[in-house]
């Protein structure tokens, strides 16, 4: 349905960091600056944390806005996730150039690391990588244009 259907996406970050959005480490505030201005998403569309908070009321506050937007779910469930890999295998981090990226795509740990074993109940799993991260890669891939 085109741009238009954006206006209707509820947004969420599963990798934020309990810092003011406009700090370097902050999730939301890199996707504000760099994707989120450029969309038609409404800011009340976007779920958040409150960094002002405590660590452990920020939880708290975060995953009641969360059940506010998943009304009816016990267990939101989102059309699209996106997921960066840590250092240590974990999802939600990705830091440029890093081997880890190889090692969990081309599935050839006897021990995977945890982005590895990602995969949903329906739908597909998909990963998007930027050229330099692609080119590390032995396995297969498909080139997308960019935004």
């Amino acid at each position: 349905a085109g741009p238009a259907s954006l206006a209707r996406w509820t947004l969420g970050f599963c990798d934020e960091r309990l810092v003011p959005f406009d700090h370097a480490e902050s999730t939301y505030g890199l996707y504000r600056t760099h994707l989120l201005s450029r969309l038609p998403i409404p800011e009340s569309q976007v779920i958040t944390i409150n960094p002002e908070l405590p660590v452990e009321e920020a939880a708290e506050d975060y995953a009641k806005k969360l059940r506010q937007a998943f009304q009816g779910d016990s267990i939101p469930v989102f059309d699209l996730l996106i997921l960066g890999v840590g250092p240590d295998g974990h999802t939600c981090s990705l830091f440029p150039d890093h081997p880890l990226l190889q090692r969990i795509l081309e599935d050839q740990e006897e021990n995977p690391l945890p982005a590895a074993l990602v995969q949903p109940h329906t739908g597909k799993l998909c990963w998007f990588l930027d050229e330099a991260a692609a080119r590390l890669l032995t396995v297969p891939f498909e080139k997308h244009s960019t935004l």
